[in-house]
């Protein structure tokens, strides 16, 4: 296994019925950097996250909704609901800057070595 996967995350995904299923996967890769974007005259900084997990640890079935689930760094053992302080958003931004939306996926596990999802946000 990569020696670059030694962070614990954890994941939530949203189900159909608007529920957060929470799973925490460890021996994963975690980075994440500070960039500035250029427009024009102005300049502005925000976060870029890249999260690797391998195949063997979170199974062939794995998979993530872009824009409605997200990712924290560690282990997090909230519980996503409707009560204040525990909403999705709230529960992010709490944990913020080590977590993200997840707004890019890619299954690289056809590879001959190094299998993993990747994650970006």
């Amino acid at each position: 296994m990569n020696p670059n996967y030694v962070h614990t995350i954890t994941v939530y995904r949203r189900e159909n019925d608007g529920s957060y299923t929470r799973t925490v996967l460890k021996k994963c890769f975690w980075h994440s950097a500070t960039v500035v974007t250029q427009s024009g005259t102005n300049a502005s900084l925000s976060n870029v996250y890249t999260v690797r997990i391998p195949l063997e640890v979170a199974g062939p079935d794995f998979c993530v909704s872009l824009n409605n689930d997200f990712v924290v760094l560690g282990e997090c053992t909230d519980e996503i609901s409707s009560q204040a302080g525990y909403r999705a958003m709230e529960v992010m931004n709490r944990y913020k800057p080590n977590a993200f939306k997840v707004t890019a996926f890619t299954g690289n596990t056809d590879h001959p070595a190094d299998r993993h999802y990747r994650l970006g946000g």
